[in-house]
């Protein structure tokens, strides 16, 4: 893919892309990853995509930034599209990329076709999660984020997975050690700061696809399974032995379900 970086409201970004005449979709990574976390997935997609892959702010290759409120994220992503001179794609946010992703669906809705919620939810922290997030922001200013990084790494896998993959889990952790602390400081407070989006979902007249892992420690299952009723047209996905990062965990369920709502959602044009 090519890599290019470009000037966002003073910051140096980046983020790799491979054009070609196919649908264009974005892939959008969550809190503590880079754009590097769909590498696994990307040489299947590309057989049926354009791809756009970006760094968020803070992240992977991308320079630290001031702000990180999911609507300033989001006009990261309408810049990346507005640079490519694209209008219409398909968007894949996993995790915090999906709240992104909710944020750019309420104000460029023309933008997208389809839009896949992968371990995300529309709804607003609970109270504790909250808190958990104010603690966070406490331990990375007092401790930084090594102790931190080995530790959240635990909820992001399924038992499993994370005891029969150590080699995978430690190169995450070691890239993750590598991005700012104050990145992931103000990404927990974008996250407890951001809006719910119900009502975006339920105004939404493209299809949304919504792919959740059975052990996914981070989503409350019946918060899935609520959202799931807000759109008009859904494409619903539950999947065995899986936890929060799908793209690694089950990365050929991930990939069927991503590609053939691809094609299953032209029937609903």
């Amino acid at each position: 893919m090519e890599k290019k970086s470009f000037d966002f409201d003073g910051i140096l970004c980046t983020y790799f892309i491979e054009k070609n005449n196919k649908p264009t979709i974005f892939l959008v990574h969550g809190y503590c990853c880079d754009s590097r976390v769909w590498e696994e997935i990307i040489p299947t997609l590309r057989e049926q995509f354009s791809l756009i892959v970006p760094d968020l702010i803070g992240y992977g290759e991308s320079a630290l930034g001031n702000q990180y409120s999911m609507e300033y994220l989001a006009e990261y992503i309408h810049a990346i599209a507005s640079r490519e001179d694209i209008d219409s794609f398909h968007y894949v946010g996993h995790s915090m990329g999906g709240y992104i992703g909710l944020a750019f669906l309420k104000k460029y809705p023309q933008y997208l076709n389809r839009f896949t919620l992968l371990n995300s939810h529309c709804f607003t922290d609970s109270e504790e999660k909250s808190t958990n997030r104010e603690k966070t922001i406490s331990f990375l200013a007092k401790h930084g984020s090594n102790v931190y990084e080995n530790e959240i790494y635990k909820t992001l896998f399924s038992k499993t997975f994370y005891q029969n993959h150590a080699g995978l889990i430690e190169k995450l952790k070691a890239r993750a050690k590598s991005y700012p602390v104050e990145t992931l400081m103000q990404s927990c407070r974008g996250m407890i700061d951001r809006h719910d989006h119900s009502e975006t979902l339920k105004n939404a007249t493209i299809p949304i696809q919504f792919i959740l892992g059975i052990e996914d420690s981070l989503i409350p299952t019946s918060d899935f399974l609520k959202q799931c009723a807000f759109p008009a047209i859904s494409s619903i996905h539950l999947i065995e032995k899986m936890g929060h990062m799908g793209m690694l965990e089950e990365k050929e369920a991930t990939i069927l379900h991503i590609s053939s709502f691809s094609s299953w959602a032209n029937d609903f044009k």
